[in-house]
């Protein structure tokens, strides 16, 4: 419950009444998920084969020792003066009491993979019919743009984690850029005045790392104008932008994204045909020269761009929720007690 409330956000300002209703809740999830290895035993799907039974003792070693080495370092700092006994100690007697135990943690994975064979077992014939897809993608599109409404910042993040975008907001265009970088040297003399607050010195030592690369980013500018047949090339070839491998398409930029600085939205939205270049566009990570690659229409994406990533995920819900169906059924046969006052 605590690692609930961790990372939901919610564990200041939380009200008795909102405790006990999280509390319940995730009683009626441990429930579902006893009940579930309980019918697992039933159908003999209890038994590990070796190699899986390895994987989790491989599982359970690398846990250890990650908990080991974090409170190690934890420890260390905090007290520099402990014996190396005296740290051992303390770190074995702080993985207990995080449950960081070779027992409890192969019992968790055990426990993991056997819920895993029951939920297949139960699952595995479940498929979806096209009208299931499109009606399914159609909800998903729907609730894309219901998000993007109400955060439009979650769409930039979304773009980020390579998640799928069933909806475009408006306003939102693909581009391409190269990147021509401040020095390693520059760039953390002014990153590190912007985050001591000192907008000014910043401002100042900016200016200075600019005009150390200006000449060159003339000179890259000078060459895709004289061969922009090769504008593709260039992208990849003269850019200092560490992730363009991974973005061969572009980056999609909405107008007001906080992701970009304000004079790349502004160069990136001033061009208005597809194919059209930037001039040198000064930026806090040195010059960027863009190319428009799309005007992205607002709107759901086309069915056949997120099919398969769609299929995946409606016949995933699909099958959680025919597998909770599955297991409300087996508690109308077992009694179960629970302990309401003792939350």
């Amino acid at each position: 419950l605590d690692y609930q409330f961790y990372f939901s956000g919610t564990e200041e300002g939380l009200t008795e009444q909102a405790l006990l209703e999280a509390a319940a809740a995730q009683l009626n999830t441990l429930v579902a998920y006893y009940t579930a290895l309980e019918k697992a035993e039933e159908l003999g799907l209890d038994g590990l084969p070796g190699e899986e039974q390895a994987a989790i003792l491989e599982e359970v070693s690398a846990d250890l020792e990650n908990g080991r080495q974090y409170y190690t370092e934890t420890l260390r700092e905090q007290n520099g003066a402990l014996s190396d006994a005296q740290l051992e100690a303390l770190v074995e007697a702080a993985m207990q009491e995080a449950g960081y135990s070779e027992q409890a943690l192969c019992a968790h994975y055990t426990e993991a993979a056997i819920y895993e064979h029951i939920f297949s077992y139960c699952t595995d014939a479940l498929t979806l019919s096209t009208d299931e897809l499109q009606a399914g993608v159609s909800h998903l599109a729907e609730q894309a743009r219901e998000t993007y409404a109400t955060d439009p910042d979650r769409y930039d993040y979304d773009q980020l984690l390579d998640a799928t975008i069933y909806y475009t907001p408006a306003h939102v265009r693909r581009i391409k850029h190269i990147l021509i970088a401040l020095t390693e040297e520059d760039a953390e003399a002014v990153s590190a005045a912007y985050a001591a607050e000192n907008t000014e010195e910043g401002d100042a030592l900016l200016a200075e790392a600019l005009e150390h690369i200006h000449g060159e980013a003339e000179e890259v500018y000078a060459r895709v104008q004289l061969d922009p047949g090769k504008v593709d090339e260039f992208l990849q070839e003269l850019t200092d932008d560490p992730v363009a491998a991974d973005n061969p398409d572009g980056y999609f930029v909405r107008e007001s994204s906080a992701m970009y600085s304000p004079a790349f939205l502004e160069a990136a939205f001033a061009l208005q045909t597809e194919g059209e270049l930037s001039g040198l566009i000064a930026t806090s990570s040195g010059y960027h020269i863009l190319r428009l690659e799309e005007i992205v229409p607002e709107g759901p994406t086309d069915l056949e761009v997120v099919a398969d990533a769609a299929y995946k995920t409606l016949l995933q819900q699909k099958k959680e929720a025919a597998f909770q169906e599955n297991i409300r059924a087996w508690q109308e046969g077992i009694s179960i007690l629970t302990y309401p006052s003792r939350y």
